[in-house]
């Protein structure tokens, strides 16, 4: 029996849309796995770099964050910059699978020396610290024990925190225009914080990483700056003797918390 060459054209044409459309089932099968594979290991390299950073290893984590005592209130206030920024840390250590409560805490201070004692005792934990040295003493007692490095943030005789820069031997300061006396905060402003990661000087088996600013700003956009996977990969790489140091720049807008840019100085 013949077939009229009409319908077997018709039937070439549908068997090579089938063979089209299975090729492109293929292909884009082949293109999601690729896919799909650069991403798992894009995160397992990013994980890596905060396990290595933070030096996780099985230990706890103590997130030590400052809190301003309110005599009136008789109770403590965080600070909302360092508030953000324990956040932000505490959104890394969980891209590595840690759970908070279990495998890692966020506490002030006085909370984290009453569970594991003050930083000097050397406690067998992994410590993050947020703030500077001014509200921070667990900041403060590291960074004053700490070997020599090339950013030295102190608090000055007036109280006020400044960073100076060893290396070239000039301060480092940000923004004139923020006022001092806690009546008012004007903005845009410039703003610098620090990452340190180190062993700790009481207890050389573990890390403690300090995110520091000169005010709040800084501290927040030091944590801000981790999040960005190519940020936190070159930070890892350019460790000297298994201590990072790293100084951010940061610009914030109408309040300090509102940050509009944050960059690494080099």
């Amino acid at each position: 029996m013949l077939i009229p060459s009409s319908i077997t054209s018709w039937l070439g044409d549908v068997v090579h849309i089938g063979q089209l459309v299975v090729a492109h089932l293929v292909a884009g099968g082949v293109g999601y796995s690729a896919r799909y594979a650069q991403e798992i290991l894009r995160a397992r390299k990013r994980r890596r770099n905060i396990e290595s950073l933070f030096g996780l290893t099985g230990r706890h984590v103590y997130v030590v964050h400052s809190a301003i005592f309110d005599e009136q209130r008789q109770a403590f206030n965080f600070p909302s910059c360092d508030s953000g920024a324990s956040r932000i840390v505490a959104h890394l250590l969980e891209e590595t699978g840690r759970v908070e409560t279990r495998d890692f805490e966020i506490l002030p201070v006085e909370e984290f020396e009453a569970r594991a004692g003050r930083i000097d005792t050397g406690p067998e934990a992994v410590v993050i610290a947020i703030c500077g040295p001014k509200r921070n003493r667990v900041v403060a007692d590291v960074l004053a024990a700490a070997p020599r490095m090339r950013y030295q943030v102190r608090v000055d005789s007036v109280g006020r925190s400044t960073l100076r820069d060893e290396e070239v031997g000039s301060d480092i300061a940000g923004s004139a225009n923020v006022s001092t006396d806690h009546t008012g905060l004007i903005g845009p402003g410039t703003d610098f914080g620090l990452v340190v990661s180190m062993p700790n000087p009481f207890n050389a088996a573990h890390r403690i990483t300090v995110i520091a600013g000169l005010r709040g700003s800084g501290t927040l956009g030091a944590a801000q700056i981790l999040t960005d996977p190519a940020t936190l990969a070159a930070i890892c790489k350019r460790h000297k003797g298994g201590v990072v140091e790293e100084l951010v720049k940061v610009v914030w807008s109408d309040q300090p918390e509102h940050l509009t840019r944050v960059s690494l100085v080099r």
